[in-house]
């Protein structure tokens, strides 16, 4: 590592391309995110450099899997390799695609939904509509099981929330399926709100949290109405929040917990 501080950056990259060694190639990656400079945007010449040595490590499926869980899980902490990520994806085969949609550590937050983003758009760019179906496709899989850590038992979502793989899960929502498709997957998911005191639940929490899932799942969805195939508008605002109407009314405001329904509504 010592030795790779002693050079540029776009020259550690160049010459790790060139050693075959794996500690040098992960050893001027990280060198991008020194302390000093880890929010400085990459230059051309160090973009294709990273470039370059992605193209290298994603030939090689267990090394890219590790490399996706120390820069892909987190990407907050790595932006500045997205959109090399991107490009890389694109070029790459579907276990490669696998390992970056397994790698991302699920959360019902904003952290890294940017990133993610910034990835993934650099990917959409270069790559058929088959292809983007696919990456889009897997990412709904994994957040459909995720469905908002509903199998965590410490996890209690009290609000309408986001996720930090809202820009796929849109994509599928545009891409993978017909505005009829897409308009019987809000409705079966305001079926399950409308039906929700029809299911048994332990406690008022759970109850609460039951709807605050579904409706949580329903927002992608539902933004999809608005942004059609313009993907600099598949994110919505991390404020905004789609309600369905009947929400509005006293009775499910109180039952829910409901005190502010200022946003959109169905």
């Amino acid at each position: 590592m010592t030795m790779m501080t002693a050079v540029s950056l776009c020259d550690a990259l160049k010459i790790a391309a060139k050693a075959e060694n794996d500690f040098l190639q992960f050893a001027s990656v990280c060198r991008i995110f020194n302390i000093h400079d880890r929010v400085s945007p990459l230059n051309t010449a160090q973009e294709d450099a990273l470039d370059a040595l992605l193209k290298l490590v994603v030939k090689d499926a267990p090394r890219w899997a590790a490399w996706m869980l120390a820069f892909a899980a987190r990407p907050y902490r790595a932006s500045q390799m997205q959109p090399a990520i991107g490009r890389c994806l694109a070029l790459a085969d579907e276990a490669a695609l696998h390992a970056y949609v397994d790698a991302i550590c699920l959360q019902p937050n904003c952290l890294g939904r940017d990133e993610v983003k910034t990835c993934l758009d650099a990917f959409a760019n270069r790559v058929p509509l088959e292809r983007r179906q696919a990456a889009w496709t897997m990412a709904f899989a994994r957040w459909s099981k995720w469905n908002f850590n509903a199998s965590e038992d410490h996890s209690s979502p009290i609000e309408i929330t986001l996720s930090n793989i809202d820009f796929a899960i849109v994509g599928y929502a545009v891409e993978c399926l017909t505005p009829a498709e897409r308009e019987k997957h809000i409705a079966d998911l305001l079926c399950m709100v409308e039906r929700a005191e029809h299911v048994w639940h332990k406690s008022q929490l759970q109850f609460m949290c039951y709807i605050y899932r579904i409706l949580s799942n329903a927002q992608p969805f539902i933004h999809a109405r608005e942004c059609s195939d313009d993907r600099d508008k598949w994110l919505w605002s991390k404020n905004g929040k789609y309600f369905f109407s009947h929400l509005d009314d006293p009775y499910w405001r109180l039952r829910c917990g409901i005190h502010d329904i200022s946003s959109r509504k169905l």
